[in-house]
């Protein structure tokens, strides 16, 4: 992963940070991202390339009458989300090392949590739709196997395939998915449903995304099967202005990814305190609304 960060408890703290970070944004693979390490400032717009799905037509005299515009979708970066924690100078000698890291998993989950609540909440009937073909309603006590075909029918009625769509499930559909039969290693071929708790290879989708972290959004949301077109994320490294006043300041970020969290080392000479600050800038937008289907309890 590249740090740019320069003090060693800020890099221990960082790379920990994103590590957990990143974990926990697994969902945000569902969507069209636009992820790099470069700066930016709040309410910057970025560009998200976009592939929506399309249809072909009857050849008529010439190539140019059903071109299809495959750009991408302008996001503002309109979120700015944040966690710290605060030392005192004794607090700061006293401290080893992994103490750091593990501050860091913390405030990583945390901003986490509010970037992907922040992302999810676009997901309403408003935006993808409330007719039977847009949604699935099951008891997450009753979510089965047979709930994935429904939901793998219905994006097949909008064009999308499952290999080519994500399956995000709460833990209470996620749990009484593995609880299924049809789940079970000699169904699916592979032991990682019962030995790691990874649901793999069902019914055309690659695998299930379990997530604790799916907002109800006042629907009674508990997941969602989409193509990568239904939604768009961008997300940036906020720089400081100035780094006179601080001990350190950087950005840290997955090298597959492209997510990038900044990290900002804050000294308070008043209090006697140092704060250690994780933040991300991002934004998102609903950019296919014919490509997602959501599930509900009720």
């Amino acid at each position: 992963m590249a740090n740019t960060l320069t003090t060693m408890q800020a890099r221990i703290f960082a790379d920990s940070a994103i590590l957990k970070f990143n974990q926990l944004l697994a969902p945000i693979a569902a969507f069209s991202t636009g992820f790099n390490a470069e700066a930016a400032r709040k309410g910057d717009t970025i560009r998200v390339p976009v592939f929506p799905t399309v249809t072909a037509t009857t050849f008529s005299q010439d190539y140019s009458g059903a071109d299809s515009t495959i750009t991408g979708v302008d996001i503002a970066l309109s979120s700015h989300v944040y966690q710290s924690v605060a030392f005192t100078d004794r607090e700061l000698a006293e401290s080893p090392a992994d103490y750091f890291g593990g501050m860091g998993k913390q405030l990583g989950i945390a901003v986490a949590r509010k970037v992907l609540e922040t992302v999810m909440a676009n997901i309403t009937s408003a935006n993808y739709g409330n007719a039977a073909g847009d949604k699935l309603v099951v008891a997450e006590a009753s979510f089965a196997a047979s709930s994935v075909t429904s939901v793998r029918q219905k994006l097949a009625a909008k064009g999308i395939t499952a290999a080519d769509a994500a399956l995000v499930l709460s833990i209470g559909n996620y749990a009484s998915l593995l609880n299924s039969n049809n789940v079970l290693a000699y169904a699916i071929g592979s032991n990682d449903a019962v030995q790691k708790g990874q649901i793999t290879n069902i019914y055309g989708f690659q695998k299930a995304i379990e997530s604790n972290i799916i907002p109800a959004n006042a629907e009674n949301l508990t997941g969602f099967a989409c193509a990568k077109q239904a939604l768009g994320v961008g997300m940036r490294y906020l720089a400081p202005q100035s780094n006179a006043a601080l001990i350190d300041a950087g950005m840290v970020s997955d090298d597959q990814t492209g997510i990038t969290l900044g990290i900002r080392v804050i000294p308070d000479q008043l209090h006697g305190k140092v704060h250690y600050a994780v933040e991300c800038l991002f934004g998102s937008a609903v950019t296919d609304s014919a490509s997602l289907v959501r599930i509900a309890s009720a």
